[in-house]
């Protein structure tokens, strides 16, 4: 809740719509998370939605299954197709910020293991606050890409 609606910038105001379903997230630990990210995922997409700025969204699991296709196609849109160069390494590696405990792992595990986690009954928390804000179209689903 403080994170949403008790900042001092424009995303409080654009939260406001949602304060009702925000408050019924609130009490537990799961629905706070997967809630507070659906929004500020719907809070960016809907910021540039009327935009004439340059912007191309792409989903954590797209990248991590097609990376390389997927980096070549975006800087194409961008209209910067003089900074691709075949040998820019973009391999899949872990970043600076990946946690001791997901170092190494594959694409495919970075993506899905957070349902190997999580309860049945946590996922479909998930999968229900996706659909609440309309951003079912992300809920990608292991190996699909």
């Amino acid at each position: 809740r403080e994170q949403l609606l008790e900042v001092k910038d424009s995303r409080a105001r654009y939260f406001r719509q949602f304060e009702q379903a925000i408050a019924a997230f609130d009490d537990e630990k799961v629905a706070r998370i997967a809630a507070y990210w659906a929004l500020t995922e719907k809070f960016i997409r809907d910021a540039f939605a009327d935009s004439d700025a340059r912007v191309v969204f792409a989903s954590y699991e797209n990248l991590g299954r097609q990376r390389e296709p997927l980096m070549k196609q975006m800087l194409l849109q961008l209209g910067m197709k003089k900074v691709w160069h075949d040998d820019i390494d973009i391999a899949g590696r872990d970043s600076f910020s990946t946690s001791k405990q997901r170092q190494g792992a594959s694409a495919e595990e970075r993506i899905s293991g957070w349902k190997k986690v999580l309860s049945p009954a946590e996922i479909r928390t998930i999968e229900a606050i996706m659909q609440r804000f309309g951003l079912e179209e992300m809920l990608v689903e292991s190996g699909e890409q």
